[in-house]
C-alpha cells in the first residue's frame, strides 16, 4: 500500500518572511505609554505600531536614511 499523503511537499507550509522583525525589550514611563496610546496615527492601532511609527518619524526627522 503506497501513501500519497505526508512528508515534504514543494511550496507546503509557511512562507518565509523577507522582513523579519527583532523582538525588543524597552521600559516606558506609564505617562508616555498614555500619550502613544492616545495618539491617533493612521493605520496604527496597536502600541507598537505606534511607537515604531513615531521612532521612525523622528529618525527620519534627524537624517536617518537607511530604515528598514
Amino acid at each position: 500500500m503506497v501513501k500519497s499523503w505526508g512528508g515534504f511537499r514543494k511550496n507546503a507550509g509557511r512562507k518565509h518572511i523577507s522582513n523579519k522583525k527583532i523582538p525588543k525589550q524597552v521600559y516606558f514611563p506609564p505617562k508616555l505609554i498614555d500619550a502613544i496610546n492616545s495618539t491617533n496615527i493612521p493605520h496604527c492601532n496597536s502600541f507598537s505600531a505606534k511607537a515604531v511609527a513615531l521612532i521612525t518619524k523622528e529618525m527620519q526627522k534627524n537624517e536617518y536614511q537607511d530604515m528598514g
